[in-house]
């Protein structure tokens, strides 16, 4: 079937979406850091659909380079970009129950990510995807939730792609670290 993951067919490489999804490496010792980040700006934290330091002056960013550069180079060859990926903004986002986040984009250019620092697969969903198009077979819109998904991974994607996180309907709180880079 032509929407499922093994499919091979034609297709127009040029209409294709930029998605990479990867485990970061060296997980234990960068989840401290990253968790030492979060600490120190968790004080920045608004509640609203989801609790995040988005509408604040955060300034981390060049600290996340340094934890996450060997991971961006990764980035940066599996999608052939020649020049060095850079974070030009980063947040914390966090879910208690009821938690959710509408379908929303991040602007024009460059690429946004996902990585997520407290996750467990049988509490929480992934990151839902929007696709830029209907489904062909039915004119519904099309959607993608990433399997498989646990503490770890990075999902980077085209900024503009249209995507939203579904209600937390559990007590274990979900958390991520959203990333814009050029």
């Amino acid at each position: 079937m032509i929407y499922t993951e093994d499919y091979d067919g034609p297709y127009l490489k040029k209409f294709a979406i930029p998605f990479y999804h990867t485990k970061i490496e060296g997980w234990d010792v960068k989840k401290i850091k990253l968790d030492e980040i979060y600490d120190a700006n968790k004080h920045h934290m608004v509640v609203s659909d989801q609790v995040t330091d988005y509408d604040t002056n955060r300034q981390y960013h060049f600290l996340l380079e340094g934890i996450l550069m060997d991971d961006l180079i990764r980035v940066k060859k599996c999608f052939g970009i020649e020049k060095q990926i850079r974070i030009n903004s980063a947040w914390f986002q966090q879910y208690n129950k009821s938690h959710n986040h509408s379908v929303h984009n991040h602007g024009f250019g460059g690429f946004s990510s996902v990585l997520y620092l407290k996750f467990d697969p049988e509490h929480h969903r992934a990151t839902t995807f929007v696709a830029p198009f209907l489904n062909n077979f039915d004119g519904n819109v099309f959607e993608y939730e990433p399997s498989g998904i646990e503490e770890g991974d990075l999902i980077v994607f085209p900024t503009s792609l249209a995507h939203y996180v579904p209600v937390n309907r559990s007590d274990v709180e979900r958390r991520i670290l959203s990333m814009n880079m050029n």
